[in-house]
């Protein structure tokens, strides 16, 4: 039986230009240095005058630092995580049509704190701190894996470096201390523990800032509430770690990627008989997903959306159709008619897939030799075939896509060929 390869599956062999020597860690700087872009240059038409004079203040201190080295280490550091990248980029989007530019004031006075916040945990505001006069809901502290709800009476927060203090209500004059050591506020301040490691610095997590996960593009799903089904987040846990085991076995180079990319997977419920899963553009390093009691299932899950996340990465930097969003055509993995641009992302998402499957296979994995095992690959590498067919015959490709696509096509002709179809 023929050998396919893992080429295509990486950002390197992917993500163009056309020589394909674009690395995952090179993706994610390009991405990293567009959101701190988007952050500079976020306008203050139509903001009320806190948010307006208090993003003004903010946005300076970022300048400031990206001009001393360390300082702009730490500002990297920072915008690269998805609970502010994502708001940063939800913002930005709100300018881009003018259907959804009224929804940017709120968007930023949601933004700001929260990048106050991020600010204040990497140690990066002037001595004197900056004044929120508002409530703030929540601040994440990632490294620590909690969330800090604050009180609802409070009237302000003042951010410092390393530190905040509550202004106001009944919690009036309490500091909180972001330091690595410092222990955790024990009264006025709820605690969450909202981030439960999988491996590395990558988190099931029970917190989300992305302001779209409510807006659903799949039709047998309604947004992304987070919902742990009445299951401990150990069983949630457990079972990404047990497929990330399977992917390791198969595609340990896209198992490294991984860990490179993917921050946090949301949880969204508990679906027995089906999966569901979403990811969106504006939050690079995030995923949405409902557990599942096949470990194959929540395997295909996880590569699935990752993939989405790598070429939404390269989207939000460089376009590959010129004929995305219409007309519509079939989509191999949806009920829905598509755009170009959800049959591609499709094609990108399970190409990988069976890639895995073939690769567990060669490797003598017992599971893959089931006979509904053998029935799923046989389903996704055709239905991989029929999309790929739809962009051969109708995709307008730009010159980052024709590379893109020829590595995919390489790969479908591989696996149909291992599958002699």
């Amino acid at each position: 039986m023929a050998r396919t390869t893992a080429e295509g599956l990486t950002v390197s062999d992917l993500s163009v230009p056309a020589d394909g020597s674009r690395s995952v860690r090179s993706l994610l700087a390009r991405h990293v240095r567009r959101t701190l872009e988007i952050l500079l240059s976020l306008p203050t038409d139509g903001l009320d005058s806190t948010t307006a004079l208090t993003f003004v203040r903010t946005r300076a201190v970022v300048q400031r630092a990206v001009k001393d080295p360390a300082a702009a280490r730490r500002v990297q550091q920072m915008v690269h995580r998805v609970v502010l990248s994502g708001p940063i980029h939800a913002a930005y989007r709100c300018l881009l049509n003018q259907e959804t530019r009224g929804a940017y004031p709120e968007r930023m006075a949601t933004l700001v704190p929260e990048l106050l916040a991020q600010m204040s945990i990497a140690g990066l505001l002037p001595g004197e701190g900056i004044f929120w006069p508002a409530a703030v809901d929540a601040v994440a502290w990632v490294p620590a894996g909690v969330v800090l709800r604050l009180p609802d009476d409070a009237e302000g927060v003042h951010f410092s470096p390393y530190a905040l203090q509550i202004r106001g209500g009944s919690s009036d004059g309490q500091n909180i201390s972001f330091d690595s050591g410092a222990e955790m506020p024990s009264s006025g301040v709820t605690v969450d523990r909202s981030f439960s490691v999988v491996s590395g610095r990558m988190f099931l997590s029970t917190h989300d800032t992305n302001p779209l996960s409510d807006f659903e593009a799949h039709p047998d799903k309604e947004g992304n509430s987070i919902d742990l089904s009445d299951r401990p987040a150990s069983e949630w846990v457990d079972s990404l770690k047990q497929s990330l085991d399977f992917i390791e076995k198969g595609l340990p180079e896209l198992r490294a990627e991984m860990e490179i990319v993917m921050q946090q997977w949301i949880p969204v419920g508990y679906e027995p008989e089906r999966h569901l899963s979403a990811s969106y553009q504006e939050a690079i390093g995030q995923a949405y997903l409902t557990l599942h009691p096949n470990t194959f299932t929540m395997m295909e899950a996880m590569v699935h959306e990752f993939q989405h996340n790598k070429v939404n990465a390269l989207l939000n930097l460089d376009p590959l159709l010129e004929n995305a969003f219409f007309p519509l055509f079939s989509s191999p993995v949806r009920p829905d008619p598509r755009p170009l641009h959800g049959v591609l992302l499709a094609v990108h998402a399970f190409l990988p897939v069976a890639e895995l499957y073939f690769r567990l296979e060669d490797a003598g994995v017992a599971e893959v030799n089931r006979p509904d095992v053998k029935r799923r690959i046989q389903q996704i590498v055709e239905g991989n075939h029929a999309g790929v067919d739809v962009l051969r015959e109708n995709a307008e490709w730009t010159p980052t896509g024709a590379a893109f696509f020829a590595q995919l096509d390489a790969l479908d002709t591989a696996h149909t060929t291992r599958m002699g179809l």
